[in-house]
Parts: C-alpha cells; structure tokens; sequence
C-alpha cells in the first residue's frame, strides 16, 4: 500500500512537471515579416542572433511609425541585403535607428 501511494505520487508530478514544460512564457510572441525581414519594435528575438549593422533614419516625409518602419525597413535590405531581422530602436528625440541582424544557425 505504502508503495502504490509513492507511485501514485511521482505519476501526478511526472504530469505536472510536463503540462508546465509545454507551455511557453506570456512574453513569447510572433512578430510580423515585412519584406522578407522579421521586425521587432520594443522587443529582441528571443533565438539567438548576430548584429551586421546599424541604419539610420535619413530623410522622411512625416513622423509616423508607419513612415518610420517602411524608410527603416527599406534602408536595411538595401545596405544588408543578407539581413534577416532588423530591431528598431524609436527613441522620442527622433535618433530613431535599426539593428539588422542574422539569424544563428540552430
């Protein structure tokens, strides 16, 4: 009887560990691919990744995220052709900028 309760025991924590195991962080997320990039704003991928480079904002018509991101997005693939993500960094001075980045083979 001792035995059975002590088996029954690591059963219900065997299946605890695992239904946690399965779950992910709520601060996992998918982000959008625009171009051909995967495009973080206010976040990092969380695999693992090397910087190539940084682009500037230069010139834009307007101050709109929208406008921000497509000027951002265009002056990456154009300078990092190999670019597959790029991490933009908007600050409220306007030094806006975007880390291109390559994804670490797995």
């Amino acid at each position: 009887m001792k035995y059975t309760v002590v088996f029954i025991a690591c059963i219900f924590a065997i299946y605890s560990f695992n239904k946690n195991a399965n779950q992910l962080p709520n601060s996992n997320a998918r982000v959008t691919q625009v171009n051909g990039l995967y495009v973080f704003t206010d976040c990092i991928p969380t695999n693992q990744f090397d910087s190539i480079g940084s682009v500037g904002l230069g010139f834009i018509s307007g101050t709109q995220y929208d406008n921000i991101k497509t000027n951002l997005i265009k002056r990456t693939i154009k300078q990092f052709p190999e670019a597959e993500g790029l991490i933009l960094k908007l600050n409220k001075n306007g030094l806006d900028k975007g880390i291109a980045n390559v994804f670490k083979k797995q």
